[in-house]
């Protein structure tokens, strides 16, 4: 559609905070996003310029991680990782889990509120 999308060296991995670049409630799928967001990374393609015409949502300074071109809503992020998901991945990678958490536990993780926002898309589209 116009964006620039390429592969990087050096992917992004855990959970990072990214500012909020628009806040508008017609957003349905990224509504209730604080500013920053702490989304769960893991990656090495990267969306560099979203496509002309689009509402860039959240970007960080290695890409932009969600946007809205249209009807079409691009998620770069991971939010269906949860705490225990991450942990287990960080482990598994031998990894720092401190690190990869980074602050997020059961009681603060805001990622996941697209997958919420999505279903409540969902469902209403289908009843």
């Amino acid at each position: 559609f116009g964006g620039k999308t390429v592969v990087k060296s050096g992917g992004e991995e855990g959970f990072q905070d990214v500012p909020t670049k628009y806040s508008d409630v017609n957003i349905k799928i990224f509504k209730g996003l604080t500013n920053p967001v702490k989304i769960y990374q893991s990656h090495c393609d990267a969306v560099l310029i979203a496509p002309p015409g689009s509402i860039n949502i959240l970007s960080n300074d290695k890409c932009v991680q969600y946007y809205q071109y249209g009807s079409i809503y691009s998620v770069q992020s991971h939010p269906e990782i949860s705490v225990s998901t991450a942990i287990k991945i960080a482990k598994r990678d031998n990894q720092n889990i401190n690190e990869i958490l980074n602050g997020v536990n059961g009681d603060n993780i805001q990622s996941h509120i697209v997958l919420h926002n999505f279903i409540s898309m969902v469902e209403k589209r289908v009843k």
